[in-house]
């Protein structure tokens, strides 16, 4: 979350926002991308590959 190249100071995303985006992840990818938390641990589980650029197709037509 909070290294140089990580997705938090990359996209200027504070922990809350990061966590919502990834939360969003497991609709947009029909459950191939899940945010799991098990003792206060927050880990982002890939059950299944996803097609990068079928996903940001998708996310551009939806008008977000």
């Amino acid at each position: 979350m909070y290294g140089i190249s990580n997705p938090g100071p990359v996209f200027k995303l504070d922990e809350n926002s990061l966590m919502e985006n990834v939360e969003e992840l497991e609709t947009s990818t029909g459950g191939a991308i899940v945010l799991d938390e098990t003792a206060g641990l927050k880990q982002v589980y890939c059950h299944s590959l996803v097609d990068p650029v079928s996903l940001l197709e998708r996310h551009d037509h939806s008008g977000v």
